[in-house]
């Protein structure tokens, strides 16, 4: 593949290794302000209980979730994680693994980054990666180099590792690391074996880049007829209507705002293949591309239309994280060649900055500016990739209209700093000037601009100066290294709360179920129990009809408990006296054991927060329902 050297683009001026040195420096103040540790949260609850279950199976093999199968039986990462539980304890377990993924995840990008981008705009290109959201897909779901474990990121690492080594000619070496990456999340995995298949096609053949982009075609068409031929089993009405609850899986379901959000990544990629040059960069971008739209089309085939079981299982529109990934690490370089194609390429470098910030939140026309945006950018980069000749009047008024968009997202995004301002600020355990900084920087405007602004200072400054910036920045990392070590090495789950809640355990016989409505996680970690209902366990709908209906007769009965009481579990809010009786939710659940801090009427508690517990916890009272 072409090197990223023979691409004209400025070194940073005067001292590069230092100046460098004083971006990586930023870039490290970034990571410990906008990527802070969230600890066991979001899906890492699930694969916790994953773990849990692979150290202990007669505890919580029989849970909800795990009783009729799940994803467990498609990665490696449970017993890999188990062990490390047994090794460092829990939550320290997956600090360790979350943060020796993150450094895997910079790693690899490090090593892409050498191959596609030159030096003088490599760690700017990590830098964004670092300081832009990685959301793909619906609702701000999933995102790359999650800040809590689970396999998608080491997998990411994997996948990034894999196309570093495709790029400097050692193809074995990627495949073994796609391999590598499939046996631990095998949905991430495909994106980047996508990609490999579609570099090595362009690299391999001249006139096969025009003919890749019949393959989503052929792919949906070869998905169709097998659905037509009984090949690949469906999802009856009733396991359906179930299933399409989760409205992130399906492309129809999505709204306007989540295609204002998806097309930024698309409109990039589209604009690198057009614009750079003939390099391995633009062949990623247009791989990358070509990655991300055949994981539409095939969801939209597969999932919406046809409703076939294993395609809505694998979730195709996952690619889209790799689409989404190389769109911000090229996003330097893209723009840097979009500038110098004249009026046309510098407008269309405009208004892909702007739709990179203008992320459609709130009102349908809010949603359909920024897609306006974001299509704006790439027909011009499509004119700007064929313009010839001289700069017209109309090209000017072009590029005026762009910078009218630039001041139109400035004046957008200071509007939105100024609500987050007054808003609910970052909800951790930092310092107030770090909790405002991650509420403000939250969607990426703020970090960007500071790398940028960085880089871009220090092409032309002095030795000197650069020795005092290096000092500067130097210092905020260790005046921040505080925060992040609190955030890493915080532990909820102490060995003290676990033998606290020992007289819990031995309250409720193994296997047992336990209905902890606001904390299925508690539940699973110091109680060791199944649990009887939890809205994490819902996605198990997915993967077993059994487990989405066991999952739907216990959420209808609750909904018309809570329904007829006009109360809410989940809430801590209302008064004791609006909680329904004991008897009313033996009979109303069949769950055995309960968990609330409400004092239910009619019986007295099986027992009380234990003595010297959090103050999370101190407010809990465990019932048993009898089944005489």
């Amino acid at each position: 593949m072409t090197e990223p050297r023979t691409v004209s683009e400025p070194a940073i001026a005067g001292q590069p290794s230092l100046a460098a040195f004083v971006l990586v420096l930023a870039i490290a103040c970034s990571w410990i302000v906008y990527h802070p540790y969230l600890g066991i949260w979001h899906d890492a609850e699930l694969y916790t209980l994953q773990a849990l279950a692979h150290l202990e199976p007669r505890l919580l093999a029989g849970d909800l979730f795990l009783r009729f199968g799940s994803q467990d039986a498609y990665t490696v990462f449970s017993p890999i994680y188990a062990r490390a539980i047994a090794a460092f304890g829990l939550e320290h377990a997956a600090a360790l693994l979350t943060l020796v993924s993150q450094a895997l995840f910079v790693a690899a990008t490090w090593l892409l980054a050498r191959r596609l981008l030159p030096p003088g705009l490599l760690w700017l290109g990590i830098g964004f990666v670092i300081a832009m959201p990685g959301d793909y897909g619906a609702g701000h779901t999933l995102q790359y180099m999650e800040n809590f474990l689970t396999p998608r990121l080491a997998s990411e690492a994997l996948v990034l590792a894999a196309l570093a080594a495709m790029a400097a000619g050692r193809l074995s070496w990627s495949w073994v690391s796609l391999v590598a990456a499939a046996l631990l999340h095998p949905l991430m995995a495909a994106a980047g074996v996508g990609v490999v298949v579609c570099v090595q096609a362009v690299t391999s053949a001249r006139h096969l880049p025009r003919t890749l982009w019949l393959i989503p075609i052929a792919a949906a068409m070869l998905g169709l007829l097998a659905t037509a031929f009984g090949m690949l089993p469906r999802f009856d009405p009733a396991w359906f209507e179930l299933v399409r609850r989760k409205h992130y899986l399906f492309v129809s379901e999505w709204t306007l705002a989540d295609w204002s959000r998806i097309a930024v990544p698309l409109a990039v990629a589209a604009a690198g293949s057009l614009l750079l040059p003939s390099s391995g960069a633009r062949v990623f971008c247009g791989a990358s591309l070509l990655v991300g739209i055949a994981g539409i089309v095939l969801t939209l085939s597969g999932a919406d239309l046809l409703h076939v079981v294993l395609v809505t299982q694998m979730q195709p529109w996952r690619a889209l994280w790799i689409t989404s990934f190389v769109s911000v690490l090229l996003l330097p370089l893209i723009l840097s060649s979009a500038w110098k194609r004249g009026p046309l390429g510098r407008a269309s470098a405009l208004f892909l900055v702007a739709a990179r910030f203008l992320h459609g939140d709130g009102s349908s026309l809010a949603h359909g500016y920024a897609l306006a945006v974001a299509a704006a950018g790439i027909a011009l980069a499509v004119a700007a990739a064929r313009e010839r000749g001289t700069v017209s009047r109309e090209r000017r008024m072009i590029l005026a209209g762009a910078w009218l968009a630039i001041a139109v997202g400035a004046v957008w995004t200071l509007a939105d700093l100024q609500l987050a301002v007054q808003g609910t600020l970052d909800q951790s355990h930092a310092p107030a000037l770090v909790r405002i900084l991650r509420t403000l920087g939250g969607e990426g405007a703020l970090p960007t601009l500071f790398l940028t602004a960085v880089w871009w200072i220090c092409r032309s400054l002095s030795r000197a100066r650069l020795l005092a910036s290096a000092l500067a920045m130097s210092a905020a990392c260790g005046l921040l290294l505080p925060v992040a070590a609190a955030a890493w090495s915080r532990v909820i789950f102490t060995p003290a709360l676990s033998q606290a809640f020992g007289s819990w355990r031995r309250l409720i016989p193994i296997g047992d179920e336990v209905y902890w409505p606001t904390d299925a996680l508690s539940c699973w970690v110091l109680l060791e129990r199944p649990s009887y209902l939890s809205q994490e366990q819902s996605t198990a709908a997915v993967f077993s009809r059994k487990a989405g209906f066991e999952f739907e007769r216990r959420s209808l009965r609750l909904e018309a408990l809570e329904e007829s009481r006009k109360f809410h579990f989940v809430s801590t809010t209302f008064p004791d006296s609006s909680a329904p009786s004991l008897k009313t939710i033996c009979d109303d659940t069949r769950a055995t054991y309960f968990v609330t801090g409400y004092d239910l009427k009619g019986a007295p508690p099986l027992a009380l927060a234990p003595a010297g517990v959090a103050p999370y916890y101190r407010m809990l009272r465990l019932y048993r329902c009898s089944r005489e």
